[in-house]
């Protein structure tokens, strides 16, 4: 592997030695052993260190994700050249500290290819519109109301076939659009308030899963929220079996971030503690609901900060703040 340090050393029963980047050892307890096929098994051997826990490995077609993934860009590598069919693809095998397969699971299943999906007839983006109809005018002034940052942090479109939406296109690799959501400025409850049309399986931002290099990946419910904050969104208060695999397939850290609405945080707080992921549910304060209401008022690096410190898998901790914030 390129992204090896050129700092090692080269130790018993075939092991090639470096300091362990996951637990910032200096005793060079971080050990690969490298198999005739090309690929590789790592262990480090300082006890407590995550990959003393669980060691890693790959084999040539077995995709890139997971945890050889986290230890690539952990040691400084760049997955950004490394194709999205094997970021996207992780063989859960399981390894002992001498390298021996001790299970051997199928891939993961995950969806990362999605058709591509027109968006409403005679869509514009509304921050380029050299003018305004009475109805985009509105919609143009409730997008700014949420800050120029966030305006132009996406590609908002209008369309006269939605004259009182906001529309989000979901974009995904290349720029392609594989569905969107119009937020009605003016309805605040019932079936009117959203129009939405996208795959079952796809997470907004999901792309951006292949150049993140981030430890943490923070997942929220809402669209215009993950824009706001620049991470995933699940689109609802529960995730499918793709996506959880999806997630656990980038070798990140998962944060789920649930809405505080009452009653409405129950599935992801479920999901996080099914696959012992963290949560964060930090007390916003008077007058903030949500993450995006948040980076409107106080900054986007001061949104983060707050979450980095209530990441926990407390969940009974979560659970009661929740409660407390929930209207």
């Amino acid at each position: 592997m390129l992204a090896i340090p050129a700092n090692r050393k080269t130790g018993a029963a075939g092991w090639t030695n470096i300091c362990c980047p996951s637990c910032n050892d200096k005793r060079f307890r971080g050990g690969f052993k490298f198999t005739p096929t090309g690929g590789f098994r790592f262990n480090c051997f300082n006890g407590g260190c995550d990959f003393n826990t669980q060691p890693t490995g790959w084999e040539p077609g077995h995709g890139f994700g997971g945890r050889p993934r986290r230890l690539f860009e952990l040691m400084g590598g760049d997955v950004s050249n490394i194709p999205p069919a094997d970021l996207m693809k992780w063989h859960r095998r399981k390894y002992n500290h001498d390298g021996d397969i001790i299970s051997d699971d199928v891939d993961l299943d995950v969806e990362y290819e999605f058709p591509e999906v027109p968006m409403p007839k005679n869509s514009m983006i509304l921050t380029s519109m050299k003018s305004h109809t009475k109805a985009s005018a509105k919609v143009y002034d409730y997008l700014m109301g949420r800050g120029e940052s966030f305006a132009f942090n996406h590609p908002f479109m209008w369309s006269p076939e939605h004259p009182y939406y906001l529309l989000i296109p979901y974009k995904h690799f290349g720029g392609t659009i594989v569905g969107y959501l119009g937020r009605h400025i003016f309805v605040d409850y019932g079936n009117k308030r959203f129009l939405q049309t996208a795959p079952h399986d796809y997470m907004f931002n999901q792309h951006l899963l292949t150049t993140l290099s981030s430890k943490y990946i923070f997942v929220v419910e809402s669209p215009m929220d993950a824009i706001a904050l620049r991470c995933l969104a699940s689109r609802g208060s529960k995730l499918t079996k793709k996506q959880i695999n999806l997630l656990n397939a980038s070798g990140k850290d998962i944060v789920l971030i649930p809405d505080q609405q009452k009653n409405e945080w129950k599935g992801l707080i479920d999901i996080a503690k099914q696959e012992d992921w963290y949560v964060s549910t930090p007390m916003w304060g008077k007058d903030i609901k949500d993450v995006g209401a948040c980076v409107n008022k106080n900054s986007l690096l001061y949104t983060i900060e707050m979450l980095i410190d209530n990441v926990t898998k407390n969940y009974l901790s979560a659970i009661t703040k929740l409660k407390m914030s929930g209207k």
